[in-house]
């Protein structure tokens, strides 16, 4: 009889730990520009995965995404507007 967990964590391993694994950036998947990981651990300290880490570069290129987004359609959504203007106010 074959464990069900096991084969799953089989499958996982192979198709998405073993992986590069890239940065969320403007609505697509891309490279980061500095080449540094990090690594995701288990709670027995063993690694899983490495994850990308972006740079100073790649942080602009976030921010600059998000101005463009929110200066956009989406920054017209009324619940965002409440929820930015709130977080701004003095408590």
């Amino acid at each position: 009889m074959s464990n069900p967990f096991l084969q799953h964590a089989q499958r996982l391993e192979a198709g998405f730990l073993n992986r590069q694994h890239l940065i969320f950036v403007d609505g697509k998947w891309i490279e980061p520009s500095g080449r540094s990981a990090k690594p995701s651990i288990d709670r027995q300290r063993r690694a899983l995965t490495t994850n990308a880490t972006g740079d100073a570069e790649d942080i602009d290129r976030a921010v600059a995404a998000a101005d463009r987004a929110f200066r956009g359609d989406w920054g017209r959504c009324p619940h965002l507007r409440v929820r930015a203007s709130c977080s701004a106010s003095p408590i």
